[in-house]
């Protein structure tokens, strides 16, 4: 009777141990009883949550066993388990188990998310949403549920319902940050401006020394030909994040509008001093310099392109094309050109 009692004890202690989220002392305490008890269905399944918890997907699958054969219709269990085997890339086994909880209860809404997350490691992102949505009919809350789902969404190119589910998160939660940011780019995106900027200028008073939120609204302006206010955004994200790409790039494209060539052009040397394989940054600095004259470094400058982004190709054969005629060489020129219609021949098949 007394280690029943003192079992018990133990059992609550590593719960309240977990609650607190000291793990390691919660973990170490099931060991110690199923030690004297490998049949503690409690022991079993503390244990195996925080195996799961940190990705000893081996070790949690033991422990939920365990538990099931004590307990053969626990649903969390079931649930949890399905959970482990996804870590373990088991993906049949893992939709068995979880198909298993649903069965014991199709109201177990947990197990319903389990599953949509099976499937998006599954990279089976459609089937993921579908699941989601079962989880939010029993979960209509629940806004982290449906902010992956706006995500899943928009990664599908459903962008319509994909703002329509960020929208439901941030009636829900209207200081959600990253719902916040992905409905401002979403609606910047499908060129609805100035509502994308509301919730971006909402998320930039919630967090006013975001270096992202500066650069979104940077290049929401410039989509609507407000260069000089683009600027400005962008040179804040650069001031508070020296080294963001993004940035350095978004400025230097609306420097380049602003007919600031020079100035773009060190915003370009900045990014390729810090990383010479960024072809973007290439690109850009090549269509400067061949506005400026600088015809044999804009040549160099495609050429890099070509060799680093197999995309570009055809981009920067057009406009080396181009340099090259205005150099007055013509045969390499309209070799040039001639080169990159067979591009466009060869890939409409």
């Amino acid at each position: 009777m007394k280690n029943k009692e003192s079992s018990s004890l133990k059992i609550q202690e590593a719960a309240t141990l977990l609650q607190q989220g000291h793990t390691d002392k919660a973990l170490s305490l099931c060991k110690e009883i199923l030690k004297k008890e490998p049949k503690s269905f409690d022991a079993n399944q503390i244990a195996g949550v925080i195996t799961l918890q940190n990705g000893l997907f081996k070790e949690a699958l033991i422990y939920f066993d365990g538990a099931l054969k004590v307990d053969n219709r626990n649903i969390r269990v079931w649930s949890n388990r399905s959970l482990a085997l996804s870590g373990l890339k088991k993906f049949k086994e893992a939709h068995d188990s979880v198909d298993r909880a649903i069965t014991l209860d199709n109201q177990f809404a947990e197990a319903w998310y389990n599953k949509a997350t099976i499937y998006i490691k599954q990279e089976q992102l459609q089937k993921a949403v579908e699941n989601l949505d079962r989880f939010i009919q029993l979960k209509p809350n629940h806004h982290i549920a449906i902010f992956l789902k706006s995500d899943l969404l928009r990664k599908l190119e459903k962008f319509d319902l994909a703002i329509l589910a960020c929208k439901r998160v941030v009636e829900l939660k209207p200081d959600y940050m990253n719902a916040l940011i992905n409905l401002g780019q979403l609606l910047s995106d499908q060129e609805q401006y100035e509502e994308a900027l509301i919730y971006l200028k909402r998320a930039l008073e919630i967090e006013p020394k975001s270096p992202v939120i500066y650069n979104n609204i940077g290049v929401t302006l410039e989509r609507i030909g407000k260069f000089s206010d683009a600027h400005d955004y962008f040179l804040k994200a650069i001031a508070l994040n020296p080294k963001f790409t993004d940035a350095l790039l978004n400025c230097g494209v609306v420097l380049e509008k602003l007919s600031r060539l020079d100035e773009a052009v060190q915003y370009y040397d900045q990014i390729l001093a810090a990383d010479n394989k960024n072809a973007a940054a290439y690109f850009n600095r090549a269509t400067c310099l061949e506005r400026l004259q600088k015809l044999d470094e804009s040549i160099a400058d495609y050429n890099k392109v070509m060799e680093l982004e197999p995309k570009k190709v055809k981009d920067a054969l057009w406009n080396r094309a181009l340099v090259m005629l205005c150099k007055g060489d013509y045969e390499f020129g309209w070799r040039e050109y001639e080169n990159r219609l067979k591009l466009d021949y060869a890939q409409s098949f």
